[in-house]
């Protein structure tokens, strides 16, 4: 299909050069608005408005032909006719003379480059084109331009592991195109509003993964932004594809499986269906990443497998490939094949290092521009005249430092770490012991409470609701029963649930959850189970051989991942740590 496809574009090229035609320069703004559209719609249709471009007898409209049909030829796949046709835009460009729409199209052309360099991992190339085609935008007075440039920095910065930095930009790209909105065509407004907002959904999914525990508001800002995003892009394909496949990176987060495995599944068919190469393998990837954590090993070796395919010929996404390698070692690892185990290994070592130098040597560049772009030059000029001489030294003295300086951390954190989790450990076991009295006490505290509730003037929180104590003691004592008899053990022990069981409605289960224990229900929910696990574990040898996941299952948790991640927020140890040293100790 590949072959045909460029077959076509080769000879729409022929026909440009021999049937040449005149745009007047409203026919030429027409025709470049609807390439714009197309490309987030339709490549096909993308390259047919491009081709017609170029059968212009105006050489500046030919150059612009050129440098979009090599962008479109990137997002077909075609890497390498996408570097000789941006060749021969750039060729073209500079040979014609200095007038105001010859420095527009050249600014056009760098920020197509900019973003394929982008795509490519070549970071300090694509912002050296950018910030030049900035220059040329702003030098002209062409604001839709720039603020197109300002948009894709952004991109770099987000790339690049600088969120806040990318964030600001992005914010400022939409100020931007509402502050000149009288300058877009209705299409175009949406079309910039739709690559922007999706931007600010990927700066603030990946910001999350900086943290997951801290950064949890940042998931709700990226979905609020994926779904703006597909809001403007109900004709932009392109877009919509891409904010459907974060989203459903956002479902994953959010442990909604089903519905981020039947988004995944739809972007696939969606992708491959409209020739998006690129998306298709991502969606591919990301299947093959959620069945693995799935633990359907099969079914992910075969998307990872499809995925490496793609990735070979179109180098689509390095990352991507280096963890692809690195699931499949592990895969195969489960599955006994050793020399598929090693092979994979073997790719894995061989493209993490080499990808990890090229992000930090990427990053550090990038900063370095951004931070003082008019001594740029000079450190360059400095650091190869002197860099023969000094890089031994710098090497030695580096790695010594460096391995002193890991060695150091590594003492000092296990140490820490050791006693952190020593001493709860003790904790826990401690307050076992206790159990018993401790329950009795909560339970007389809490019929105090009670009695003793309406003469209070101070309020915990903003809720007013009204209760009369005997109903709360009737809620509070159907809950205790609930917990002797460990219904809390169910997978669908939920509020609404236990608030039909006990035969009250949800707020007041809520409120008084979170009066009498300072806990939302989620969390009282959770403690139970994990509180359970934890007797269970030091009264019961034979528990505490059971695996994570049963364990998880036996508790109510759908997967282990989610109980493990509770647990040892709790105990400050894995369930199998805190068993082993059970044993160790031979608590029985």
């Amino acid at each position: 299909m590949k072959y045909v496809f460029t077959c076509i574009v080769f000879l729409f090229s022929l026909t440009g050069y021999t049937q040449e035609i005149q745009l007047l320069p409203d026919e030429y703004e027409k025709l470049q608005d609807e390439l714009r559209i197309q490309t987030a719609t339709n490549i096909d249709s993308a390259f047919a408005v491009a081709i017609k471009i170029g059968q212009s007898n105006n050489q500046i409209h030919k150059a612009f032909s050129k440098g979009a049909q090599a962008y479109l030829l990137k997002i077909k796949g075609d890497s390498i006719a996408s570097i000789k046709q941006f060749e021969k835009a750039i060729s073209l460009i500079n040979s014609l003379p200095y007038s105001k729409e010859q420095v527009k199209t050249k600014a056009y052309i760098l920020n197509y480059q900019g973003i394929c360099d982008i795509q490519k991992g070549d970071l300090n190339a694509a912002l050296l084109k950018l910030l030049e085609g900035e220059k040329l935008s702003i030098s002209v007075g062409d604001i839709v331009q720039a603020v197109k440039f300002n948009t894709n920095i952004a991109l770099i910065n987000g790339e690049i592991g600088n969120y806040k930095t990318a964030i600001n930009k992005a914010k400022y790209s939409e100020y931007l195109v509402e502050k000149n909105k009288n300058l877009y065509s209705s299409e175009q407004y949406k079309l910039n509003k739709s690559n922007i907002y999706l931007s600010l959904g990927r700066y603030y999914e990946y910001s999350f993964k900086q943290d997951y525990e801290t950064n949890k508001s940042y998931l709700d800002s990226a979905t609020y932004y994926y779904n703006k995003t597909i809001l403007y892009s109900k004709n932009l394909i392109t877009n919509k594809i891409k904010a459907q496949n974060n989203l459903a990176n956002v479902y994953y987060h959010q442990e909604n499986f089903e519905e981020a495995e039947k988004n995944y599944q739809n972007i696939v068919s969606e992708s491959f269906e409209h020739g998006l190469t690129y998306d298709y393998a991502i969606g591919l990837y990301n299947l093959g990443n959620f069945y693995y954590w799935e633990k359907k090993y099969k079914r992910a070796l075969t998307y990872f497998q499809k995925y490496d395919s793609l990735h070979v010929v179109h180098d689509i996404d390095k990352y991507n490939f280096v963890n692809s390698n690195y699931y499949q070692s592990k895969i195969y690892e489960f599955l006994n094949d050793y020399d598929n185990t090693l092979k994979h290994t073997e790719i894995y070592l061989k493209n993490f290092e080499k990808n990890e130098f090229k992000i930090n040597e990427e990053s550090v560049k990038i900063n370095s521009i951004q931070n003082n772009l008019e001594l740029k030059e000079e450190i360059t000029l400095l650091q190869k005249r002197y860099q023969a001489k000094i890089f031994w030294r710098n090497v030695l003295y580096l790695s010594a430092g460096v391995i002193v300086f890991l060695l150091l951390v590594l003492l000092i954190r296990n140490s820490i770490e050791k006693k952190k989790s020593n001493a709860k450990y003790k904790s826990i076991i401690e307050n076992f012991k206790n159990q018993l009295k401790q329950k009795e006490d909560f339970i007389q505290n809490v019929e105090k409470e009670i009695l003793t509730y309406h003469d209070q003037e101070a309020v915990s929180s903003n809720m007013t609701i009204n209760i009369d104590e005997q109903k709360e003691k009737e809620i509070l004592n159907s809950l205790k029963n609930i917990e002797d008899k460990l219904i809390f053990l169910n997978q669908d022990f939920t509020l609404q649930y236990v608030a039909k069981k006990i035969k009250t409605n949800t707020t007041y289960l809520s409120y008084i959850v979170n009066k009498n224990f300072s806990k939302t229900f989620s969390e009282y929910a959770n403690e139970l189970k994990i509180n359970y696990v934890v007797n269970e574990m030091i009264t019961n040898s034979k528990y505490r051989k059971y695996s994570t996941q049963a364990i998880a299952e036996s508790v109510g948790y759908k997967n282990a991942t989610s109980f493990t991640r509770s647990f040892s927020k709790k105990t400050g140890l894995s369930p199998v740590q805190f068993a082993k040293k059970l044993e160790d100790e031979d608590f029985n």
